[in-house]
């Protein structure tokens, strides 16, 4: 029996497949779809997607990709059997009256104008949650999952987000070096200067780019629950502040996702977690 289930919350106009699934937009105008696609709140219907069997566990790794994707929570709902009369007359306009928790930004562009940026990392995403061996051998999915999970949870807290950013990005780190020993801020200016970042274990210059830095404010909020700390260089102190730094390593966290799952497109600058430009 063929299904179909509602999308809320997903910004997308053009159609395409994956996993055997249909995927159809509720809008064609770019403008209508993310006006609401990006409602934060409530999580209203802006598509519709077709499968001739349901998996529960597919739709919750599909749920996870969409959301990744907007930054955004998105819902897809229980099937319902399909039928000639339209699709979205069965489903209601508004899944759920909530607030939604906005993750900065959708960190792909629109299919409007990248048509196949999305829908080749939904498929690429979804094959890769769905192979044990490469989440064994990576620890993707989890850092996948960390990553999603702090906009989604209620309420946000900016410390809870960024453990679990930072806990995702070491489990990544660790495990795909090998090194359960050397400590974590030199790993990540390893692991992610391989993957084409541009990243430094210590740049006092440029404390952004500091792998030092974010591990640093880690180490003061874990052991001290502080999003404040200090280092002295050169017979200075350096103040860290958790804040002025969160909206960078939020969106590195997600490049990192993006790199790892091995996704690329010439549309995306790498370097936005500095720039604050995808």
């Amino acid at each position: 029996m063929t299904l179909a289930c509602a999308i809320y919350g997903y910004e997308f106009t053009r159609e395409f497949t994956c996993q055997g699934m249909r995927f159809l937009p509720r809008y064609t105008c770019v403008t209508d779809a993310s006006e609401k696609a990006r409602d934060l709140a409530s999580y209203q219907l802006t598509g519709i997607v077709i499968l001739e069997k349901y998996d529960s566990h597919q739709i919750f790794c599909l749920e996870a990709v969409l959301s990744f994707i907007e930054h955004l929570d998105v819902l897809i709902s229980d099937p319902l059997p399909m039928q000639d009369s339209d699709l979205f007359e069965k489903f209601p306009l508004i899944g759920r009256t909530s607030t939604r928790n906005s993750g900065g930004g959708a960190v792909l562009h629109q299919d409007a104008f990248c048509f196949d940026m999305r829908s080749d990392f939904i498929k690429l995403a979804m094959d890769r949650l769905a192979d044990e061996q490469f989440a064994k051998n990576t620890r993707w999915k989890t850092l996948f999952f960390k990553a999603t999970t702090p906009f989604r949870i209620k309420p946000s807290y900016v410390d809870v987000s960024y453990f679990l950013l930072f806990s995702g990005l070491e489990t990544y780190v660790r495990q795909t070096l090998n090194d359960r020993e050397t400590q974590i801020s030199t790993l990540i200016a390893r692991r992610l200067r391989q993957l084409g970042f541009d990243i430094y274990e210590f740049k006092p210059k440029d404390l952004k780019r500091s792998a030092d830095t974010y591990a640093r404010l880690r180490n003061r909020q874990f052991h001290n629950s502080s999003m404040q700390t200090t280092r002295k260089y050169q017979g200075k102190v350096i103040d860290y502040n958790l804040l002025d730094y969160y909206p960078n390593f939020r969106i590195l966290v997600s490049l990192v996702v993006l790199k790892a799952s091995g996704f690329d497109h010439p549309a995306l600058n790498w370097d936005s977690w500095i720039t604050m430009q995808y």
